[in-house]
């Protein structure tokens, strides 16, 4: 559907008061900015690619990275070829057919939906793994041995480590909150519409997720094949 003259003013207004829900799903000026042009879709491939690929395990202490200086570019430069195109298939094949299935939730109900809706979404989608990274690079890549027993740990170590769970245990939901604000704020959808979009989200989500988990693992042992022998 394209955007009228009335649909580029609700974009503006739409979603403009601050409230609490703004520190953790963040402000509606930052939904209402997410462009639609493709300018910008590389760096959030490689965003979410880097999480997919980088911070699916400690590639360190599995030795991923011994080897000569030539084996190591090599691993290095496959890591980040990689990183990028699973971060391009995971945010297409998460968000392009959301936003299909929102735009036709739009064109059922008769209601405005913003044009460009795949790229902003997908944007959106991507933007939500800046909550990811952080902790789980944290948890993944910590000196700490999380696989001996947890009553080898201090004190500290335990709090540590429940923190990070408990912070990764939440992000999935905040990453669905965010990009369902997005679409509120981007559209002007009925509550039930979106909702259904929600439920829709949560479930295809978590399906491409594990697909993506396979195809990130075969990707790594492949390339740790690099100068093995």
């Amino acid at each position: 559907m394209q955007i009228g003259a009335r649909g580029k003013s609700l974009e503006k207004t739409r979603g403009s008061a601050e409230g609490p829900l703004d520190y953790l799903l963040m402000p509606p000026i930052v939904h209402r900015r997410i462009s639609r042009k493709v300018t910008g879709l590389a760096g959030a491939f490689l965003l979410v690619g880097v999480f997919d690929v980088i911070l699916s395990r400690n590639l360190v202490r599995d030795g991923f990275f011994t080897g000569g200086m030539l084996t190591g570019a090599a691993r290095v430069g496959g890591l980040l070829g990689l990183s990028l195109l699973l971060g391009a298939i995971d945010v297409f094949c998460v968000m392009w057919p959301i936003a299909d299935f929102a735009r036709l939730m739009a064109r059922v109900s008769e209601r405005f939906i913003s044009g460009g809706i795949r790229i902003i979404l997908m944007k959106s989608y991507a933007l939500t793994y800046l909550f990811f990274v952080p902790p789980t690079a944290l948890l993944v890549y910590n000196p700490v041995d999380w696989n001996t027993l947890p009553e080898s740990w201090s004190a500290t170590v335990r709090l540590e480590f429940l923190l990070l769970t408990a912070i990764i245990a939440m992000v999935p939901l905040l990453q669905l909150g965010i990009v369902f604000r997005t679409l509120s704020i981007r559209s002007k959808l009925q509550l039930f519409p979106r909702l259904l979009v929600l439920a829709v989200m949560f479930i295809w989500m978590r399906m491409a997720g594990e697909l993506i988990q396979r195809i990130s693992g075969a990707g790594i042992a492949w390339l740790a094949t690099i100068g093995a022998g």
